[in-house]
Order: C-alpha cells, then sequence, then structure tokens
C-alpha cells in the first residue's frame, strides 16, 4: 500500500458544509473580484477629480492620450524569436505634452484672494497654524511697538531707521502670512 505524502485534514472531512461554504464564500469573491465595474467607477471618480484640478487645453488632446493609454493596455505580439515585443504604432510612441502652467492673474485680483482665503483661514477652526504663524505676528507686533517707542525718538537716526524696520517687519509679516496660505490651500482646496 502506498502512502500519501499530502497531509489530510481530518477537520475538514469531518464538516464538510463548513468546507463548502468557505468554498462558496471564495468562488463569490472570485466572482467579485471578475466583476470590474466597481474598481472601473473609482478608477473614473479619480481621473475626473484630477482633470478638474490640471484640465488639459483640448478636448482632443486629452482623446490622444486616454487612446494612447488604452493602446498599451492591449496583449503584446510575440516575434517569431519568442521574446515579446511591442506593437510598432506612432501615437502609442509619442509622449504626452503636458499642460502650459496657467498664466499670474492680475495682481489685484491675486492679492484680494490671498485676503480672503486669510480671512477664512482666520475663522477656520480645523486648521492648525504653524509655530510662525502662531508666533510670528505676536513677535512682529511686539518688534514694531518696540521700535516705534524707542528708536523714533532718537534725534539723529530715528526716523529712517524706524521706516528701514518697519518696512522689514512688514515684509516678514507678508512672507509669514503667504506662507501659512499656501498651507491651508494645500489643506482646503476650494
Amino acid at each position: 500500500m502506498v502512502e500519501s505524502s499530502l497531509p489530510v485534514n481530518y477537520a475538514a472531512a469531518e464538516h464538510p458544509s463548513e468546507v463548502e461554504s468557505r468554498l462558496r464564500r471564495l468562488e463569490a469573491s472570485v466572482a467579485a473580484l471578475q466583476d470590474t465595474q466597481l474598481m472601473e467607477e473609482r478608477v473614473a471618480e479619480r481621473v475626473v477629480v484630477r482633470m478638474k484640478r490640471s484640465p488639459m487645453k483640448s478636448l482632443r488632446d486629452s482623446a490622444g492620450v486616454i487612446v494612447d493609454a488604452g493602446k498599451m493596455l492591449l496583449p503584446l505580439k510575440s516575434d517569431p524569436s519568442g521574446s515579446m515585443a511591442r506593437p510598432v504604432d506612432a501615437a502609442a510612441d509619442a509622449m504626452p505634452v503636458p499642460p502650459a502652467p496657467d498664466r499670474p492673474g492680475w495682481l489685484l485680483f491675486d492679492l484680494w484672494s490671498e485676503i480672503r482665503t486669510l480671512g477664512k483661514m482666520l475663522f477656520d477652526h480645523r486648521y492648525p497654524f504653524s509655530y510662525a504663524g502662531r508666533f510670528g505676528p505676536v513677535i512682529i507686533g511686539c518688534t514694531y511697538a518696540f521700535s516705534w517707542l524707542f528708536v523714533s525718538g532718537m534725534p539723529m537716526i530715528g526716523g529712517i531707521t524706524e521706516r528701514i524696520i518697519d518696512v522689514l517687519l512688514a515684509f516678514l509679516l507678508y512672507k509669514i502670512l503667504a506662507r501659512e496660505v499656501q498651507r491651508y490651500r494645500a489643506m482646503f482646496p476650494a
């Protein structure tokens, strides 16, 4: 008599209904994997979101990219030597051109947009300010008050030095707030 080298699972042999139920669940999950409708919908939603973020110049360009991507998913033909070869197609070999960067807006409109975003940011309880955003304006305000009290009273260098300090403090405050606005826009896109 020849013995089998495979281990025998006696627990499964005693409970055939449990094995059958596990097998049915496995078959159902494999069938769900074969139904790609749900995965296709998720991918389509992601593509729509990305297209809204960076729209292409024209529909013709985007259609060419989609066609090229579809051609790359087709199975590759093998040549007589047995190695897999890519299909020869000029459209598939062409790389898609990234869209040109947006033209900067008018300065006053950009400034107004940043001021509106700054106002939203200041009253949004969900936004965690950085340490520079929390303490920078307070330190700048204290430095401004100190220069106004002590530097402006100096007879020879008071006026010019105070103006230079004021301009530097205003620039520093603008840079801190501009970085906070960028962080806010990255966290909560409009």
